[in-house]
């Protein structure tokens, strides 16, 4: 049986990860900001959440109206 390979992380400077976390994972949250179905008031939030992507922890969502919480 083949050994389970480590998780992925961004600690890497040439990984793919790190390259996910700090270009695509921000560019993709600003184009959700593009959709006319998001409203403007989340905005900031997506903002905050791109701009955080490339250097911060990742955080837990935190939405206790959230549709899919459960």
């Amino acid at each position: 049986m083949m050994p389970i390979p480590p998780p992925l992380r961004g600690a890497d400077p040439d990984s793919f990860a790190r390259s996910t976390v700090t270009s695509r994972m921000p560019a993709l949250a600003r184009r959700a900001r593009l959709n006319p179905e998001v409203p403007a008031e989340v905005h900031p939030a997506i903002e905050a959440l791109a701009a955080s992507l490339p250097y911060d922890a990742i955080r837990h969502l935190d939405d206790p109206h959230a549709p899919d919480l459960a």
